[in-house]
């Protein structure tokens, strides 16, 4: 016999967060078998190419964007080979929303979550173990593949940095969710 469990989450809904934003599954495999194809192989290449790799120089470079406003420090994407949820990529969409309102004369930052399962492929054609994120300059080569892709996709935005709104107050949510079957026969017998 098998028992249905049910839990109850805490889910903080802040209404200062910035959204990631919603790209089609198609969409993301077109962008990862494009950026396969056209990757350089070479690390001497990335900023030749116009590429920043890897979480922590992806984050310098934003955060340089919010501190220097240089017309060409803003990358054009930033792609996020992690789960949108994992704590390494969560404040991705806050941290280029802030790039994008301080660089406001220098074009829009998008962001692109091509999620874990591109990893694999896209550091193996780096050369790397592990390829988290990735920021396009906007005199990359690689844009003139990449931008056809792009085309529609919102730059995250907070508009609360630029205006006061209405208070909105946190909200602490009740979820309840089930967790899987459990079969207490097997549980019993301590199956492995």
């Amino acid at each position: 016999m098998k028992k249905q469990q049910t839990k109850v989450k805490l889910v903080l809904e802040n209404p200062l967060n910035v959204p990631w934003v919603n790209i089609d599954s198609s969409t993301k495999e077109k962008l990862t078998q494009v950026l396969i194809q056209s990757l350089p192989t070479a690390k001497e290449d990335y900023t030749r190419h116009g590429l920043t790799i890897g979480l922590n120089e992806v984050n310098i470079l934003l955060e340089s964007c919010c501190q220097h406003t240089d017309k060409d420090s803003l990358p054009r994407v930033v792609f996020v080979l992690h789960d949108p949820q994992s704590l390494l990529a969560i404040h991705y969409p806050q941290l280029i929303a802030n790039a994008n309102f301080y660089s406001k004369d220098s074009g829009e930052c998008l962001l692109v979550c091509l999620g874990a399962e591109a990893q694999v492929g896209i550091s193996r054609k780096l050369g790397l173990s592990r390829a988290s994120a990735i920021a396009v300059r906007n005199d990359s080569p690689l844009l003139s593949q990449i931008n056809p892709l792009l085309n529609g996709l919102p730059a995250p935005s907070a508009s609360w940095l630029s205006e006061a709104s209405d208070y909105q107050p946190t909200k602490l949510l009740r979820v309840t969710t089930t967790l899987g079957t459990k079969d207490k026969k097997g549980s019993k017998k301590g199956t492995n």
